[in-house]
């Protein structure tokens, strides 16, 4: 019914050495390797050696999967969208290789479990078996010499909550 957040694409580049790491984040309800794989090949002339892509999920953003057509023999997926979902991650990870400046990293995880009222009050499952990994991952990276945050890198596995099926 309408746009509440605009949907987005964020990359964190690392290197150590020769070697680059990029991770991207979309703002998705999914995304196949195969898209994955396209992606890599737009970075082909980039200096990237491995990428990797997640998705948050999002149930209110388009089918990335194919699997809400209109009826169960037509696919949901809009291929112009995919197109631009593939190109904006690449452009994310282009941004961020073109930002690249030496950095510090700290770590730190937590468990909902030990968070006040308990894992329950942040996250659940209904479905059986219960299967809950209530440890969120938190990588900071800061400029070399510096406390000035260049990225911050939250995991945290959920199934997100969506506004209805009215939108």
């Amino acid at each position: 019914s309408g746009v509440h957040d605009p949907q987005w694409a964020r990359a964190v580049v690392m290197r150590n050495g020769r070697v680059s790491i990029a991770m991207v984040a979309l703002d998705t309800f999914s995304i196949f390797f195969d898209d994955v794989e396209v992606m890599r090949e737009l970075l082909a002339d980039t200096e990237v050696d491995y990428m990797t892509a997640c998705a948050s999920h999002s149930h209110q953003a388009a089918d990335t999967l194919g699997i809400y057509g209109l009826d169960t023999s037509t696919s949901g997926v809009d291929p112009a969208y995919l197109d631009r979902v593939r190109a904006e991650a690449a452009g994310a990870v282009r941004d961020a290789l073109a930002d690249m400046r030496a950095a510090n990293v700290q770590y730190s995880t937590f468990r909902f479990r030990d968070q006040p009222g308990g894992m329950l009050r942040y996250v659940s499952d209904n479905r059986h078996p219960i299967i809950i990994d209530d440890e969120a991952r938190i990588v900071r990276f800061t400029e070399a010499g510096t406390d000035d945050t260049i990225a911050t890198l939250v995991n945290f596995g959920s199934h997100t909550e969506y506004w209805g099926s009215r939108n």
